[in-house]
């Protein structure tokens, strides 16, 4: 069966930053195809764990679980040569599992987080309406 490969930022903007972090940007020779990049996709989505939860890709997750499964997958890592590069097997294991790793730091120390404004008067009633006002500015 033929490996699908789309690296198209238009069309595909999500599944190709997934991706561009796993370096598989070559379409002659693919590491993962789309469906495989799509399954990393839902299995870090929100609604894995909440299938009611409105549906959030993290393609930091995405790419550190495909790099964990590469780093596991002993044939893949058997190749020696990519990129006019010679590589060890476990130093190359090793190296897939820290950027693993780094990316996964990088969506838990990101800046998602909520602000909550509580109004408890009309002072702070019309505090919040002009902080409304001048965030769009």
């Amino acid at each position: 069966m033929p490996v699908t490969f789309t690296y198209d930022f238009t069309s595909q903007p999500i599944l190709s930053r997934v991706r561009m972090l796993v370096a598989d940007t070559d379409a002659l020779s693919p590491i993962f195809g789309d469906d495989e990049i799509n399954a990393a996709l839902a299995m870090t989505s929100s609604q894995a764990i909440d299938p009611a939860a409105p549906l959030v890709y993290s393609v930091w997750l995405a790419g550190a679980t495909l790099l964990e499964s590469l780093a596991g997958t002993r044939a893949r890592l058997a190749v020696t040569r990519l990129l006019d590069v010679n590589l060890d097997g476990p130093a190359a294991g090793r190296a897939l599992l820290e950027v693993a790793k780094r990316y996964r730091d990088t969506e838990k120390n990101g800046g998602g987080f909520a602000i909550a404004e509580m109004v408890t008067d009309t002072f702070t009633f019309r505090e919040k309406v002009i902080k409304e006002w001048l965030r769009t500015l």
